[in-house]
């Protein structure tokens, strides 16, 4: 296509990227196998030092960022696709490129999308570039001919805020689509944890094996859950979205007051895994990665196990070894034991997504 091209070098940034490339020694090189040369090893290593931080230059270096205009605005289409390197769930930025009073051309960012069906157009003609579609997560209205720019994120968000259950609520997810490139748009894998510390009274103390547990009849008494599992969200109105959690939780409950029966204890607690679902409701506040959230969701536990604390031991001749924990399954729920223990709870939360 072009006789003769010059064009201009400039330094951006320099990188260390450790890389390794292996060859056989002589002697084990089997038949048809050709010993690498020098140049050949020195290729490897430039190679697999470009693969390694080419992820890191298309996040930090604009010129490495994909940019192209939008064709079509419903659904929001661009003409770039696999041969670019584009993948579901990949974030692009949309700019508005206006002309002031002084003739200055300044860019405004208008919105945020991420992909979600990629065109192969790896063997598309020059010209005749199929088309990829996104969706909007955030900002104002998008037209024809505004311009994409790759802006790449880790696909990552980190939550806290306030439960009802009386306490504190962090969480974590992952957009599984991004990391693993999933037919599915906005689905993420989570985890939360929630403490509280509410005070209970009238509960009906368990009994162990070896001992009579030390719980109080009254009291202030440690609560925390543990949920993991996956969270469907569905963009709309470009700035809202909304969620379901399906997952599996685990809690355990201790108290710092015991009523001492002179028996050596370590780690006395009740704890149960049930299931574990929510529904949520979110906007974008000030900018796409930063939302505020409200959910309602339930924590549905099985039979109740309680850990004593204390060590059971076993006589091997005249040798006491110590072999585990005591801990046995109680047949109660919950319920049973923490008259008017709360199974639903709303949280209100702040997420920041990177």
């Amino acid at each position: 296509i072009y006789n003769d091209v010059h064009t201009s070098v400039e330094y951006v940034i320099a990188r260390k990227v450790k890389v390794n490339a292996t060859v056989s020694k002589s002697r084990e090189i089997k038949k048809n196998l050709v010993k690498k040369t020098k140049a050949q090893l020195a290729k490897d290593f430039v190679n697999e030092g470009i693969v390694k931080e080419l992820n890191n230059w298309e996040r930090k270096i604009e010129g490495f960022c994909v940019k192209t205009p939008v064709t079509n605005a419903h659904p929001i289409s661009a003409k770039i696709g696999k041969k670019e390197g584009l993948t579901r769930e990949r974030r692009y930025f949309v700019w508005q490129y206006i002309e002031n009073r002084s003739g200055k051309v300044l860019a405004k960012k208008k919105g945020v999308v991420r992909a979600s069906k990629v065109a192969d157009n790896r063997e598309d003609k020059l010209g005749q570039t199929q088309t990829s579609n996104f969706y909007q997560v955030g900002g104002s209205k998008i037209r024809n001919g505004m311009i994409l720019q790759e802006r790449k994120d880790l696909g990552m968000g980190i939550t806290g805020g306030y439960s009802s259950m009386g306490g504190g609520y962090f969480g974590v997810d992952l957009n599984a689509g991004q990391w693993f490139k999933l037919p599915i748009r906005q689905l993420k894998l989570y985890a939360e944890w929630v403490w509280s510390s509410p005070e209970y009274q009238n509960i009906t103390p368990v009994e162990g094996l070896t001992a009579t547990s030390t719980m109080p009849e009254s009291g202030i008494y440690d609560e925390a859950k543990m949920s993991f599992g996956v969270l469907k969200e569905f963009p709309f109105a470009r700035n809202f979205h909304v969620g379901a959690y399906a997952g599996f939780t685990f809690e355990t409950v201790t108290w710092a007051d015991k009523t001492d029966d002179g028996i050596e204890r370590d780690g006395e607690g009740l704890s149960s895994g049930g299931l574990h679902w929510a529904i949520k409701i979110g906007m974008n506040l000030f900018s796409h990665n930063i939302q505020l959230s409200g959910s309602f969701g339930g924590y549905h536990y099985g039979e109740v196990g309680y850990s004593s604390g204390i060590m059971i031991t076993e006589f091997d001749g005249n040798i006491e070894k110590e072999v585990e924990e005591e801990y046995i399954l109680l047949g109660k729920n919950w319920t049973d034991i923490f008259p008017g223990k709360e199974t639903f709870c709303f949280n209100v939360t702040l997420r920041i997504t990177f």
